[in-house]
């Protein structure tokens, strides 16, 4: 292989590593609000990084939200399944970032 061909096919790795370590980066979003919404309106928006208990009123009842150490979950739920108190805590790095409470329309995302 000619010297040329060895510095172009170098420097082309190179530039494929580094972008790829770019675009890797931009992907992982730390995500620091969340919005709940009911009827696709926006109820509130916390901030998952401050430790705090909020309650919102949905079509069947009350939610309370717990937030704490940078995740989130809901307890207490007035409606008649408690799916969306099985969803557990969830974070930045949660697979599915958000809560959905169907009987009470009310969704919960990640921003």
């Amino acid at each position: 292989m000619k010297k040329e061909y060895k510095y172009l096919t170098l420097l082309f790795l190179i530039t494929v590593v580094f972008c790829g370590l770019f675009y890797g980066s931009m992907m992982k979003q730390d995500h620091t609000y969340a919005i709940v919404e009911y009827q696709k309106e926006e109820l509130l928006r916390f901030n998952i990084h401050e430790d705090a208990v909020y309650q919102v009123e949905g079509a069947v009842g009350i939610m309370n939200i717990e937030v704490q150490d940078g995740s989130f979950h809901v307890f207490d739920v007035d409606c008649p399944n408690h799916d969306c108190e099985k969803m557990g805590w969830i974070d930045s790095d949660s697979l599915i970032p958000m809560i959905v409470c169907l009987p009470n329309e009310i969704v919960i995302t990640l921003e």
